[in-house]
């Protein structure tokens, strides 16, 4: 029998801590606990079945679209309930313009837009079945959000998409591969743009805040010669791998940022110090 060490047993009484703090009802609890803990104990699961559930925001009760599998529940709990995207000495006040790179079913955009009442937000998510939860979801956000039905990478015009058995692993194709964990199920046409695009777009000519969980392709979108870092105020994300991790901390610095990274999650953040100004185009 294999035992449950000290730090997994901590890892998932959190889990059950936080999925318990965001049900809002006894009926809601149990159900992001029974989806957090389906595939470890080989529960009967609809995955493409959309169940609504009611999280407790603030004093705010939001119902919620998600699935019965391991990324629509774990982002949830990861992004609202732990916060995973907190940027140190960024100022909710100051904060008004956030661009969030792979949206997925919304659960950054509801993170940001309670940590950052003023921003105004952009979400980028390219998969057709994540999009239908996104813009349901979306409707219970209380922001001004601008939807793009794109990828994005470093390069615009049409990409070819990787859609996985993890509703949180879709990525373009690149030279990065696949993790052995997760299985492709399809590819399709996406159309891509970039962050520049985007910011020419809104007629942006600065940004606060941009995360990435673009499952790979963040190395290819922030580079030592990318233009748009010049403009943004603080980065934060996912990185894959640490090849990928060595080349964002390369970059980071080249374009002036201070360099983070979580000592438990592959998580990265960067910010530029106070003394470092924004470029305005």
């Amino acid at each position: 029998m294999r035992l449950l060490t000290m730090p997994n047993f901590q890892f998932h009484l959190r889990q059950l801590r936080l999925a318990a703090k965001l049900g809002a009802t006894l009926h809601d609890r149990l159900t992001l606990i029974r989806f957090c803990y389906s595939g470890r104990l080989r529960l009967p699961r609809s995955k493409d079945v959309v169940h609504v559930v009611q999280l407790r925001i603030g004093r705010r009760v939001v119902p919620w679209r998600l699935r019965d599998n391991d990324s629509d529940v774990g982002t949830v709990i990861a992004i609202v309930g732990s916060r995973e995207y907190t940027v140190a000495g960024l100022s909710p006040a100051q904060v008004t313009r956030i661009i969030d790179l792979g949206g997925n079913i919304g659960a950054s955009v509801l993170y940001f837009s309670q940590a950052y009442p003023n921003a105004e937000i952009v979400v980028v998510e390219p998969e057709p079945k994540n999009l239908e939860l996104l813009e349901a979801n979306l409707a219970n956000v209380e922001s001004r959000i601008h939807l793009f039905k794109e990828a994005v990478g470093a390069t615009p015009g049409i990409g070819r998409f990787r859609v996985t058995d993890w509703s949180g692993g879709h990525s373009l194709e690149t030279d990065v591969a696949l993790p052995d964990s997760r299985t492709l199920e399809r590819s399709i046409d996406v159309d891509v743009t970039t962050i520049e695009a985007i910011m020419a777009r809104l007629q942006w000519d600065k940004v606060d805040l941009v995360k990435m969980d673009i499952e790979g392709g963040e190395v290819a979108v922030f580079r030592p010669d990318s233009a748009w870092p010049r403009h943004v105020r603080a980065v934060v994300g996912e990185y894959h791998g640490e090849a990928a991790l060595a080349a964002l901390r390369h970059a980071a610095k080249h374009q002036g940022f201070e360099f983070r990274v979580d000592p438990i999650r592959p998580l990265f953040c960067a910010v530029k110090p106070e003394s470092v100004p924004l470029q305005v185009t």
